[in-house]
């Protein structure tokens, strides 16, 4: 292992955040003991005690016209695949009618303008024209729901990275489009007024980020913003009361603010900046809230809204086509757990969010993902697939690739998201679809441990390494509290490499700094439940900011001019040679422009509390005009001061560009009570040499 090259210098210790949410708070029902992670917290807070139904948080301040939505797209295309639904006393019932019974408010429709082919066979996704949203829509309407209708203006998907255009507008221009979409927008919604659909919402586009109906984005929006425009007013020509929205995605990208100050540069004419936000895609929460804080910033004051979201509630898969998110999902311990709590906690937080963080009450309300995309739930492949081709049941039917040539980026046919649903795969609900009629009062019941946060501890080579006695549970509450832990200290992993440690953690020196991983379990009566802990093994490095990623700020390496008099180069610690640093960035770069440069890098007031023994060790690139290198040109040596009194000292040179030279002085012993001083002489004497020094450690 080359020391140094490829070492993490982390920045931070200790526990992993893993949501923006509330802890703290002993438990009254849970079967193991732990102590509350904060003491803040009042369990009364999340509303009267219940002894039925799951544990919801309550939403303070949620306003009684807040949206609390769910996209069913795919319903009729399910139903004609033979799927029902049932309400909690095993009743078959009409599917808005349970959501209406269950509190949902709001449904949302995707519209694409002709998903079918010349013959009529669909493409897939419910195949949801605007005939068919307007069946779904009245049926929405009579179970005493508002609309939010999605108009894609594609035929098929349309989402960040792709947006084509409907088959019917292909090679138009961009004016002939604005008339094509005004035109459609107008008639769509004269077909929803004609059948008294009451719509509320109304999207102009579907995550548009990339551009709309095969039109990309120009550099200030402008384009986007006359297509917004058209639609908006076209809506408003039909339903003068319903509000439009721009819907966009990736706030992790942190653009959000700009792109809507764009807009209204552009006077785009919307009433609603709705966006995506699924967190295992898009980041922290946090951040969610102040995308759409800068949102309403830079847009003179408009409201917001979580148009999409979901989470999975469990790792079944149902009908032989990969979920599309589930508890083996990189990184997923950074969010919830794949419970039914899982599932209640992110859609709680998020309405939380929208209500009590988003500034001037502008968070409108958020909807649900496709939470009724069940299977269809047949015994083989075979017979799935025949169900999502004949009705369009699946994600994508093979009929599509006609029309999108990516198709087989949507799963090949499948839910994939049916882990993801508020019913089970023969359509009965589960305890979380309850959620929507206790957000606003809260449901406190029993709780228990559903999982727990993976953690991370750092340690040098000098030290011992230690596991922590205790991590922070997980309850079904979205409760966070710390628990006893127990380790299989018997092996630890780096990547796929399995190191045995029989019990012994220190072990974890002799296999070299690096990142290992330990698992462990937690107890909740009879239950455990895994966690791992990462252990961060770094050198022992006397050095400070050893690969100048510090850029030194702090001034910790002295460079000094030898002959300021004669000198017709520089050498300086830059992040402007990408190509050169070993690690990161940053390294310290000279440069003999006319041929001659000399130049003294140094670190002093290097000390121990006890004597080491150490070794030292750097790398060293270079070129020059003439390759390779003269050696004759050059005179560069390290040293090592003790009080002022040489120690040790090695010469060193580099050839060509692309040789990258490991620097090792060994036997050298630091004393307390000493202060040393790290020096390199770089002294050139060529035309057009230039030399880099990165990663220097000395270490035990």
């Amino acid at each position: 292992m080359r020391l140094g090259k490829k070492l993490l210098f982390l920045l931070s210790l200790g526990i992993l955040s893993l949501s923006a949410c509330n802890s703290g708070g002993q438990s009254s029902g849970a079967s193991t003991s732990g102590e509350p992670a904060t003491s803040s917290y009042n369990p009364e807070d999340d509303g009267p005690w219940s002894d039925t139904g799951p544990y919801v948080k309550k939403v303070a301040n949620m306003p009684d016209n807040f949206v609390l939505g769910m996209d069913s797209s795919s319903v009729l295309s399910l139903e004609e695949s033979g799927v029902k639904y049932y309400d909690f006393d095993g009743t078959e019932k009409d599917l808005f009618v349970i959501l209406k019974g269950q509190g949902v408010n709001t449904i949302r429709i995707r519209i694409w303008v002709d998903p079918f082919d010349a013959e009529g066979h669909g493409y897939g996704g419910g195949n949801v024209n605007i005939d068919r949203a307007v069946t779904i829509g009245k049926r929405v309407t009579a179970a005493g729901m508002k609309v939010m209708a999605n108009f894609h203006y594609s035929d098929f998907w349309a989402d960040p990275g792709r947006q084509l255009a409907p088959k019917a507008w292909e090679g138009k221009t961009f004016e002939e489009k604005k008339t094509l979409l005004y035109n459609y927008t107008k008639e769509s919604m004269q077909k929803f007024k004609d059948n008294n659909v009451d719509v509320a919402y109304v999207q102009i586009g579907n995550e548009t980020t990339g551009g709309m109906a095969g039109v990309k984005h120009d550099e200030y929006y402008g384009n986007f913003s006359e297509l917004v425009t058209q639609g908006t007013r076209a809506v408003k020509s039909v339903y003068p009361e319903a509000k439009t929205i721009v819907h966009f995605t990736n706030p992790e990208k942190g653009a959000y603010a700009s792109i809507a100050g764009a807009l209204s540069a552009k006077e785009a004419e919307y009433d609603i900046f709705g966006t995506s936000y699924y967190p295992f895609y898009h980041g922290t929460l946090d951040n969610l809230v102040n995308q759409l804080n800068g949102v309403i910033r830079r847009s003179g004051g408009k409201e917001v809204m979580v148009v999409e979201t979901s989470y999975a509630n469990n790792d079944e898969d149902t009908d032989f086509c990969a979920n599309q998110f589930s508890s083996q999902t990189a990184g997923v311990d950074k969010f919830y757990p794949v419970t039914q709590g899982g599932q209640i906690a992110n859609f709680r937080n998020i309405c939380d969010a929208l209500v009590n963080r988003v500034n001037n009450n502008k968070g409108l309300g958020v909807c649900y993902w496709e939470g009724t995309w069940i299977s269809v739930n047949k015994p083989t492949w075979e017979e799935n697939k025949a169900l999502w081709e004949k009705y369009g049941s699946g994600w994508a039917s093979d009929y599509a690739g006609e029309y999108d040539p990516e198709v087989e980026k949507y799963g090949g046919g499948g839910t994939v998201v049916d882990n993801q649903c508020f019913f089970d795969k023969t359509g009965h609900p589960y305890e979380s679809l309850k959620m929507f009629n206790l957000l606003k009062t809260g449901n406190r019941t029993k709780e228990w441990i559903e999982g727990a946060e993976n953690t991370t501890v750092q340690f040098m080579t000098n030290e011992e390494i230690k596991l922590p006695d205790q991590v922070r549970a997980i309850y079904n509450s979205d409760n966070r509290w710390n628990v006893d832990v127990t380790w299989d200290t018997s092996k630890a992993y780096s990547g796929d490499k399995e190191v045995a440690i029989n019990g012994n953690l220190n072990k974890l020196k002799e296999a070299g700094p690096g990142s290992y991983t330990i698992n462990g379990t937690i107890k909740d009566g009879d239950k455990s439940f895994a966690v791992s802990c990462t252990v961060r093994l770094e050198i022992a490095n006397y050095v400070k900011d050893p690969s100048f990623e510090d850029g030194n700020k702090d001034k910790v390496w002295s460079i000094t001019d030898n002959n300021p008099d004669q000198n017709k180069g520089y050498f300086i610690v830059t992040n402007q040679n990408a190509n050169n640093p070993i690690t990161g960035k940053w390294d310290a770069h000279g440069y003999a422009a006319d041929g001659y440069m000399n130049y003294e890098l140094t670190q002093a007031d290097i000390k121990t509390e006890k004597e080491v023994n150490v070794k030292l060790r750097f790398f060293v690139t270079g070129g020059a005009n003439a390759s390779p290198v003269p050696e004759a040109a050059q005179k560069m040596f390290v040293y090592l001061l003790e009080d002022d009194a040489e120690i040790a000292k090695k010469s060193f040179t580099i050839t060509k560009w692309g040789d990258i030279h490991q620097v090792d002085v060994e036997n050298i012993t630091l004393k307390p009570g000493k202060t040393y001083k790290l020096g390199f002489h770089i002294e050139l004497n060529s035309t057009g040499i230039w030399i880099d020094l990165d990663d220097v450690n000395i270490y035990e």
